[in-house]
């Protein structure tokens, strides 16, 4: 047996060298694959994804190496569409870039699912494209609308309501959120087209099936309705109010919070506008305690910022329904509330009263529940099974906030605590400013007592106190209110 040795400049060496490079492309794409397969961590996934796609063109001996499903065009399609969905949900770097570079993903897989040869992959793509460009940062925010727009209707022509029904009304809710988010065309035919898909989406998502879609549907819905142009005024609100009341048989205090403060929050705007207000009083009430629940269990930087703007005029609607009540005590308590609340989240202090074993046990109710929180992102019986566990842990907790805040109350209510700061011939002014108008609380001390007064401010609204902050001239709604009292 006789063996060459091919010395490095040799012509056997240069043949041999390529050979060994592809193979080591195959193992190294195949490897790649695998470590995307296996990870959940976005990161992870973008780098074994690209890493993947720059070595797949090295790649010759396809069927022998991989055991992928479809042709090798359609595996390089749906590479690109996961590199897309990575992301799309990836943390770490710009917003704004994620984003383009998920486009590009989902475009480059395009160019292999279309709509011809491969119609319900070209579907979820136009889908996930359409969500980008609703939440896209860079580009003309009506153009990006527009594309969103023609895509989700590109993809409802494959995803039927008898094919997919559960993907057909998710994109139709989708389109009815672009038609909402809309600026081009008419303002009240972009409205209509909104309503129209959200019921349609409605006519598959059903409190049954699907409670948590369901009741988002039916938020949007109210939402629509309560600004809807077309129609009887009055009958738009009721509408309204049946949807957003609906969403709170879901959306329930004890087991999605935020979502029942967000939701209550929208209704009780409506309940003020119509005047019904002790239905509103009772809807911010239960705002109040989601809001408490929230605050009590602890807040992260982020959060504390992100529930303060969602509270927003909270307690100053609830303290204006029970002014118009002539509650005028109840208003004086909220007012104080609100503030030290508010106060309270900023500046990320706790000021609840807790033993040690109650604080503790506070503490791992909030552990739980965040670790619950996660079974709550899945489907099926594990999401059922987790959003129960969460309202009865929930209850406890909310048990245990409401010990602590009755130990922090002032002896003898808000009208003690305010009437020991307040001088005799002293007076507290603090006015009430919401959409359906505007009250001044006067607090005075007489014999020995508080007295509040309320004086309604008929003309004064956000809307007119905004013009005068940003025109800095006074206009005629602010220069003649009309002031009616109670006492």
């Amino acid at each position: 047996m006789c063996v060459v040795l091919a010395a490095p400049g040799s012509a056997l060496a240069k043949k041999r060298e390529p050979v060994q490079t592809k193979r080591q492309a195959a193992v190294e794409f195949t490897r790649q694959i695998e470590r995307w397969q296996k990870s959940d961590d976005p990161e992870e996934e973008i780098g074994a994804l690209e890493a993947a796609l720059r070595l797949e063109p090295q790649v010759k001996a396809w069927p022998q190496i991989l055991a992928l499903k479809g042709s090798r065009q359609q595996v390089r399609g749906a590479l690109q569409s996961a590199l897309g969905d990575s992301y799309e949900q990836r943390r770490k770097g710009s917003r704004a870039d994620n984003l383009e570079r998920a486009i590009a993903a989902y475009e480059a897989a395009l160019t292999v699912f279309t709509r011809e040869a491969l119609p319900e992959l070209w579907a979820t793509m136009q889908n996930n494209l359409a969500t980008l460009y609703r939440s896209r940062i860079r580009g003309d925010r009506a153009e990006n609308l527009e594309k969103a727009i023609t895509a989700y209707e590109g993809a409802l022509t494959i995803k039927t309501r008898d094919a997919l029904p559960q993907q057909w009304a998710e994109t139709q809710n989708n389109l009815a959120v672009a038609y909402w988010d809309r600026s081009r065309g008419e303002r009240a035919d972009n409205v209509e087209m909104a309503i129209a898909h959200f019921e349609a989406a409605l006519t598959v998502r059903t409190r049954e099936a699907q409670p948590e879609d369901w009741a988002r549907t039916q938020n949007n819905l109210a939402n629509a309705y309560s600004n809807r142009i077309a129609g009887d005024h009055a009958d738009n609100l009721k509408k309204a109010i049946a949807a957003y009341e609906a969403a709170l048989t879901v959306f329930t205090r004890e087991a999605l919070p935020r979502d029942h403060l967000r939701c209550a929050l929208l209704l009780g705007q409506v309940l003020l506008e119509e005047h019904e207000w002790p239905a509103a009083s009772a809807v911010y009430a239960g705002a109040r305690a989601a809001f408490a629940l929230l605050v009590g269990q602890g807040l992260e930087e982020d959060e504390a910022r992100d529930l303060i703007g969602q509270v927003g005029p909270l307690f100053a609607e609830a303290a204006y329904a029970s002014a118009q009540t002539g509650d005028n005590q109840t208003v004086l308590s909220l007012i104080t509330e609100g503030k030290a609340r508010l106060l309270e989240v900023a500046l990320g202090q706790q000021s609840l009263v807790f033993t040690d074993s109650e604080r503790a046990r506070v503490e791992a109710l909030k552990l739980e529940i965040y670790g619950l929180s996660v079974e709550t992102q899945k489907r099926g019986a594990e999401r059922s099974h987790a959003l129960e566990r969460i309202t009865v842990l929930r209850r406890e907790q909310d048990m245990l906030i409401a010990v602590g805040e009755a130990r922090r109350a002032p002896a003898g209510g808000t009208m003690a605590l305010v009437r020991s700061v307040l001088p005799e011939r002293g007076a507290i002014v603090t006015p009430i400013i919401t959409k359906v108008g505007a009250k001044l609380v006067i607090v005075t001390a007489a014999d020995g007592d508080a007295v509040v007064t309320v004086l309604g401010l008929a003309n004064l609204t956000t809307k007119t106190l905004n013009v005068c902050c940003a025109t800095g001239s006074t206009p005629s709604t602010c220069s003649k209110t009309n002031v009616s009292g109670s006492g």
